[in-house]
Formats: C-alpha cells, structure tokens, sequence
C-alpha cells in the first residue's frame, strides 16, 4: 500500500496528520448541510426574517467552504487532474453512470423492503423526517436546493478529489477506489447492510466517474444527477402541498 502513497516519502507522523486534517475537513465540507437540518428544523419557532437571515448565513457559509475546499484541492491536483470543462459526450457517459447507479439503488431498494421490511434508508429518513406544516418555506425551498446542488459540490471534492491526492499518488488507483467508497458509504446513516452496501456503490460510482479522465466535474455532475432528481421530486411535491 506504501508505494501509492504521494510521490513526496511521508514519515507516519505526517501521514497521521493527513488523516487528522482529512477528518476535519470532511467535517467542515457536510457541517453546511447539517447547519441547513438544523435550521429548517427549527424554522417554525422563529419570525421568517430571522429564519431568512439564518438561511442566507448558512448558504453563504456553504459557499465560504466550497471556495476553501476547492482551494485546497486544486493546489494539490494542479498538474495531475484534468481540468477540461465537460463536452457531451462526457454528459453523455456520466447519464449512463447515472442509469446504472438507478437501477442499482433500485434493485438494493427492494432487497431492503424484503429483507428488513423497509423500502426507506436511515439517511433519507433523517433528511425528509420533517412535517411539511412545520417548516418555513424559506428555509425548506434552500434545504432542497442545497441537498441538490451544494452537497454534491462539498461532498465530491473532500471524497475523491481532496482524498486522492492528499493520500495517495495521482496514478493510484484500487485502494483510494476502495478506501473512499467504503468511508463515503459508512459517512451516510445505514441501519443495515443492504443500505452500507447501497451507499458504497454509489460511492464506486462516483470515483470510476472521476477517474475515467481524472475530472473531479464528472463525478460532481453524477452526483448532482443522483440528488438533484429526489431534490426536483421533493421540491415539486412539497410546493405542491404549500399551494394546494
């Protein structure tokens, strides 16, 4: 394992730093999308300028860290990742992911209501638990947004861009595919393992995405497929209830 490790020798003293930094930033990337949780959860307590005031804090502090993150990403993989902006054909082949991703959520989803009588995750259990006459639709309308179309952002750079090269060698391939996946599917609430194995595949997914031409925007735009769909789903129906 040793030798796909950065091309720079780490003595285990900075390695350990390396994960110690890894781990906060990881914490730093999903502590948006929690701030957001926490905020929508507890909207209806408050007047909705102030729930206004602290949604827009929290937006503009999920900005603040994807700026850090990139940051800090793109200084350790200038020169070794690819840049290029996504043609069509690239679009093309991350939908294909995006259909085989489906179909294996699909197929996981019905394991999971046969075998433990549950055809929802804990993780998106915890996401949509909320009562729709309780929550501000300030506040709900950026939670939607947010899970859609930030996540994918914070979640993809800290996960595959930041994980592969603050760890590994760029060329590296088979342990940071395996080690990411699986951190990026136990990082996501699991009450058994058919949801752990769900979530670690669309793991797998999102880093073959990433590597097929070392570009961290495929793997963010096949997350954005896979969240912004339930995001357009969720964000539809709850509109529609607000209206109706």
């Amino acid at each position: 394992m040793t030798e796909e490790y950065t091309t720079e020798e780490k003595g285990w003293g900075q390695r350990f730093l390396d994960i110690l930094k890894w781990i906060g930033l990881m914490i730093w990337g999903t502590l948006p999308m929690g701030l957001m949780l926490v905020v929508n959860g507890n909207s209806h307590r408050f007047s909705w300028p102030i729930v206004a005031g602290l949604t827009l804090l929290v937006l503009v502090f999920a900005y603040v860290t994807y700026r850090f993150l990139y940051n800090f990403y793109y200084k350790r993989a200038q020169g070794k990742d690819n840049f290029d902006r996504l043609g069509w054909k690239d679009i093309g082949i991350v939908f294909l992911y995006y259909i085989g991703v489906r179909v294996a959520v699909v197929v996981l989803t019905m394991a999971n209501q046969a075998v433990y009588e549950t055809g929802v995750s804990a993780n998106d259990q915890m996401l949509f638990s909320g009562n729709p006459d309780l929550v501000s639709p300030i506040s709900n309308i950026a939670f939607f947004i947010m899970m859609g179309f930030a996540v994918p952002f914070l979640e993809e750079l800290v996960f595959r861009g930041i994980f592969q090269h603050l760890f590994f060698k760029a060329e590296s391939f088979w342990w940071p595919l395996v080690l990411s996946s699986l951190i990026f599917g136990l990082n996501h609430l699991s009450s058994n393992i058919v949801e752990a194995v769900m979530y670690i595949i669309i793991g797998v997914a999102l880093y073959l995405v990433y590597r097929r031409r070392n570009n961290i925007k495929d793997a963010i735009l096949l997350h954005m497929m896979n969240n912004g769909f339930a995001a357009i789903i969720l964000l539809g129906s709850y509109l529609f209830h607000v209206f109706s």
